[in-house]
């Protein structure tokens, strides 16, 4: 009897441990008695941001925000990027523009099997595309790779942790050197102006895993995410026929996210925009958070949304001073419901009047 009765207590420990009845602390962020929003958020829902989290978040959402509109001339040194395509092979870089699995490049089409990312309905709402090229559709789907995916299977495989990559002629030594490991799934299209984040691993993050880890001076110098979807994005414009203007980027979505401190961030965005009150993720088209607004700071911060902020700004002679208005925030048409954004990026124009801004 002893035997059940703890086990009894055991599970309704468990149960309780998933309730999400959250009190934050008064003195920071005032009281809220959470909805339990488990089923939303790819259970069980994120923590709370820690303060330090926030603040960083905030202020590198108020200083991309403000870069948006300054002009070229007035970044500051080293921030314009000129890498292209070959630069990205060159330092080591595998690109596959046609993965044949379909459940890696299925965003949830009509026709196609359940999908772990669920935004084709926002994307056919948004009049995009909603599949890769292979299904009929104007998307390509690709994995990055800072690695030779060829070479880790077969008799004379090579892991990893032993893959190397030679610089051309031109590069300073040490020109041979270790893979990072590096891997991400993404999709675009030009002509649609959308890019999809799905899977992403940095170089940086990778080159830690690796045995014995990758050092930081021995790091490609083409490494971050929003240059390598840089060079790709500018390749197919430029190859088009006719050509597409490189500037035709309109929605920048990332899908099903898993990483805590995001989570934690749009957790911390939902409940400030919705006037200090737990707000449970919501199917397309979610709520709209405009970046003239501190959550939308919080999230431009982020570590995707600085993705896109870099992007956009580090290539200010290509693009002019485009800049993001606001982000969707919504959950995909999934089992799990995990979280969703979706950035929406304008064209050059005066910048508007700020709301809320200088309370950071």
């Amino acid at each position: 009897m002893k035997l059940v009765l703890w086990l009894v207590l055991a599970f309704l420990a468990l149960c309780l441990a998933f309730q999400d009845h959250i009190q934050y602390d008064h003195a920071v962020h005032g009281d809220l008695h959470g909805t339990n929003v488990t089923r939303r958020w790819n259970d069980p829902p994120p923590g709370i941001a820690p303060e330090e989290v926030m603040q960083k978040a905030r202020c590198k959402g108020q200083n991309l925000y403000g870069a948006f509109f300054e002009p070229d001339g007035h970044l500051a040194f080293g921030m314009a990027k000129q890498w292209q395509l070959p630069d990205a092979l060159a330092w080591g870089y595998k690109i596959n523009y046609y993965i044949d699995d379909v459940d890696r490049r299925n965003l949830g089409a009509k026709g196609l099997p359940e999908s772990l990312y669920g935004i084709a309905r926002a994307l056919t709402a948004l009049g995009k595309s909603d599949k890769d090229r292979q299904d009929g559709g104007r998307l390509t789907i690709c994995d990055v790779h800072h690695f030779d995916q060829l070479l880790l299977s077969g008799p004379h495989s090579i892991g990893r942790d032993y893959q190397t990559y030679t610089l051309p002629m031109n590069h300073a030594p040490p020109r041979v050197r270790r893979v990072t490991g590096s891997m991400s799934t993404w999709g675009y299209s030009n002509r649609d102006g959308v890019i999809i984040n799905m899977d992403i691993k940095s170089s940086a993050t990778a080159a830690k895993e690796r045995v014995p880890p990758v050092p930081d001076d021995q790091l490609p110098e083409l490494r971050t995410l929003s240059d390598l979807q840089w060079v790709i994005w500018e390749a197919d414009a430029r190859k088009a026929v006719p050509q597409i203007p490189v500037n035709t980027l309109e929605w920048y979505f990332v899908a099903s996210i898993i990483n805590e401190e995001t989570r934690q961030l749009i957790r911390f965005a939902l409940f400030m925009a919705n006037n200090n009150a737990e707000e449970p993720l919501q199917p397309w088209p979610g709520r709209w958070i405009p970046t003239t607004e501190i959550p939308g700071l919080v999230l431009l911060g982020s570590p995707l949304g600085k993705t896109l902020g870099y992007f956009l700004i580090q290539h200010k002679p290509q693009l002019g001073n485009m800049w993001v208005d606001g982000v969707r925030v919504f959950h995909g048409d999934t089992s799990h419901k995990a979280a969703c954004l979706a950035f929406h990026i304008r064209q050059p124009a005066p910048r508007p009047p700020d709301s809320g801004i200088s309370q950071i």
